[in-house]
This record gives C-alpha cells, sequence and structure tokens, in this order.
C-alpha cells in the first residue's frame, strides 16, 4: 500500500474531501473525511460560488483536522457539466516485417493518438484510455504485448475537462495555499472501481443519480466510450410532491428519503403542514405516485440515453445505479431495473465509512488515485512535473 492522498469531489449538491489509501484489493483505509453541502450545481454552473468557496473550505478543515495531517496537494473531482468524451482510432506502424510488440510500442501509439485528436475549444484534454486493440487488422482481447505483428491500431476514448472549471478550482485551492495535482472525470473513476474486474472486458452502464443532475456512462476495457449528463436528479422527485401537495421542500425531501419502492401503501393517511401553516391528511397513495412516477421517468431517460448514444449495447448489460437521488432509496433496484430495462446492481466494495451510494464518486476517486495506471497524463510539462513532486512529498505534517 502506497503513500495516503488526497481527493476533493465536487458533487452537485455537497462537496466531500477525502484523506487514504487504497490497497491493491481495493480495500480503503481512511484518515479523514470532511463534507458540506452547498447551493447546487444547475445547468453546468454553481449557484452560489461564495457559499461554495466557503463550503469547500469547511470540507478540507475538517479532512485535515481528523486526519491530522496539512493537505498541500490534492486530486480534483470533476462533475460530469465539465466533462466532455470523444473517441477515435489510432493506427501505429511499427516496422515492414512482424515483430514482437513491445511497451514501448504501445507507449509510441498513445503518443500519436494524443498528437492526433481534435482539441475541443474551452476544454482541456485530461485523459486518453484504449479500449480495444487490433494487431494486423485482427482484434486482440488485452493488451497485445509480447504479440507478433507491424501494424498496432487501437479505439482510444479521451476525455476533457472544461477550462473555465479548472481555472476556478485551481484558484480557489490556490487561496488555500493547496496545490491542485489532476483534475479525474469523477464518475469514470467511480466506474472503474464499481465494475469487477472480469466484467471489464464488455460493456457496463453506470447511472450516478445525484441531486441535481444524473450522470450515465457506458465503459468498456476501464475506458468510457460514452458519458452524457442528464438535467434531472433526486431533487426533482422532492421538487414534484412539493408542487403537488404544496409542502415545504424539507419536509417533500424528508418523505423522499423515507419512500420505499413498491411496498403497498393502501389505506395509509399521513398529515403534512402545508406551505400556509395549516395540517392537512393526505391518502399516502398519491404521494407515491408522484415520487414513482418521476423516479420512472428518471430510469427512462437514463435507457433513452444509452439507446441513443450509438454504441452497440446488448439488452443484458448490466447497470450499476450509485448517487444520492435514488439509490438510497428502499427498492431502488427493482424500479430501476424496470424502469431502465437493464439489469440493475445498487452493491458497493465495503466501504470502512459512509457506507453509501453517495460517497461511491468519492471512493472511486481515491482508488483511481491510489491506482492509477489506466491512461496517460496530457496535461502540460509544467503540471505534469508538478503532479511528480507531489507524489514525492504529498503532506507535510
Amino acid at each position: 500500500m502506497g503513500q495516503a492522498e488526497a481527493i476533493l469531489d465536487f458533487g452537485s449538491s455537497k462537496v466531500v474531501c477525502m484523506v487514504g489509501k487504497c490497497s491493491d484489493t481495493g480495500r480503503f483505509e481512511i484518515y479523514g473525511i470532511g463534507s458540506c453541502e452547498h447551493k447546487g450545481l444547475k445547468k453546468g454552473r454553481f449557484l452560489d460560488e461564495p457559499g461554495l468557496r466557503v463550503a469547500v473550505q469547511k470540507t478540507i478543515d475538517a479532512a485535515q483536522t481528523e486526519a491530522r495531517r496539512h493537505i498541500r496537494t490534492v486530486h480534483v473531482g470533476v462533475p460530469g457539466p465539465f466533462v466532455k468524451v470523444q473517441c477515435g482510432e489510432c493506427e501505429l506502424r511499427i516496422s515492414d516485417t512482424p515483430v514482437e510488440i513491445t511497451h514501448r510500442d504501445i507507449d509510441r501509439l498513445m503518443e500519436k493518438a494524443v498528437e492526433e485528436s481534435v482539441s475541443v475549444e474551452g476544454y482541456t484534454r485530461a485523459l486518453s484510455v484504449p479500449f480495444h486493440y487490433e494487431v494486423d487488422g485482427s482484434a486482440r482481447s488485452s493488451i497485445p504485448i509480447g504479440v507478433t505483428g507491424s501494424v498496432l491500431k487501437a479505439e482510444i476514448s479521451h476525455s476533457y475537462i472544461e477550462s473555465g472549471f479548472e481555472d476556478f478550482c485551481t484558484q480557489l485551492l490556490d487561496e488555500m495555499g493547496i496545490e491542485v495535482a489532476t483534475f479525474i472525470d469523477a464518475a469514470s473513476a467511480e466506474a472503474t472501481m464499481l465494475i469487477p474486474e472480469k466484467d471489464m472486458d464488455v460493456e457496463s452502464i453506470v447511472a450516478d443519480v445525484g441531486y441535481y443532475h444524473t450522470d450515465v456512462l457506458i465503459m468498456r476495457d476501464s475506458a468510457c466510450v460514452y458519458r452524457t449528463t442528464l438535467p434531472v436528479g433526486g431533487v426533482h422527485i422532492a421538487n414534484d410532491v412539493t408542487y403537488v401537495l404544496g409542502i415545504s421542500p424539507a419536509v417533500a425531501e424528508n418523505i423522499k428519503q423515507r419512500h420505499a419502492f413498491g411496498l403497498d401503501y393502501t389505506d395509509r393517511v399521513d398529515t403534512y403542514r402545508l406551505t400556509d401553516g395549516t395540517a392537512e391528511s393526505i391518502v399516502y397513495e398519491e404521494i407515491q405516485d408522484i415520487i414513482e412516477a418521476r423516479a420512472n421517468e428518471i430510469g427512462r431517460m437514463v435507457r433513452k440515453a444509452v439507446l441513443q448514444s450509438g454504441v452497440k449495447v446488448p439488452p443484458d448489460t448490466v447497470l450499476y445505479l450509485v448517487g444520492g437521488g435514488i439509490a438510497m432509496m428502499r427498492g431502488n433496484k427493482e424500479l430501476f431495473q424496470l424502469a431502465s430495462g437493464y439489469q440493475t446492481v445498487t452493491d458497493m466494495p465495503w466501504m470502512p465509512r459512509k457506507n453509501t451510494p453517495n460517497f461511491a464518486s468519492a471512493y472511486g476517486m481515491l482508488n483511481y488515485v491510489c491506482r492509477s495506471d489506466l491512461g496517460l497524463e496530457t496535461h502540460s510539462p509544467l503540471r505534469e512535473n508538478r503532479i511528480v513532486q507531489s507524489l514525492i512529498n504529498f503532506f507535510t505534517k
């Protein structure tokens, strides 16, 4: 097990800072966790940047205090609205006659793929990951080290981070005396933790239903081959209850969190205080209809996004459901499986603390950082040097 790392995960409604390690077997050792809610992320922008700054400071302070370590460098998790993924092909002629393919040939292929990738205006390329190889026209199920051939080809997933988000976080953390080591697509890192290694060579779907938005990813061979962000999440379920019944958002959120999909609520009557101060008895079946209608809609939206992705996804593909929007509600697996049409899995690797789906992305980032051999970093040489230095001397006690 290596040295401790620090991650800062920007969720759609909360910020999480985690200090810890992850072993090769996936077991976590956590030294400190900080978490603080913020006003939210909507339409690709934070609703309250000053409040977000305060939340980040509180989160980092809490993690540092518990870990008894001063964070100098942190890996930042990027929310879905600030991430783009593009896939392409790259071909490298190794020699005129067949030779044994080496690690250096794979490196040369990836370097060429990065050089040939199309730049995206307003975005910085963050990571490039191969997910399919061919040698002399024959597909290979794994990295073809030691295979004999003359032409090496691969499909490459390139992820890009919005430059404005990078600038905002860099400035914010710089004011706190903290340097950004890397920017990481949090949902992709989460996916590589959730999907078992034995299933990495086939397509998998990850649906992270957060508070304000839902990230939908299609993964193959540890690479994100498609991702999109849907402008819907757990808050919309609570908002529906608020709007239809005329109760406060806080009460509606509490009802949502206590709801269990699939239960028989016949003849149940609850009394709630309305926004005008009066109390009213409400047949719970009406609440059930409101909650489950929106939850089913989210599941159908996920399925529609997958079908429109252009990626050939078999009908028996597994969908991993995480996030705090739906995955923490009882009966979520059965409901989402029916709504999306995909076999749904809600199990997560064992976590020593905060063992709930709304912390899966933070753990996924820590897992990714500690076992980061999945792609080629493509930041500037200066930033690469800083990353190397930060890994050598991450904390000062």
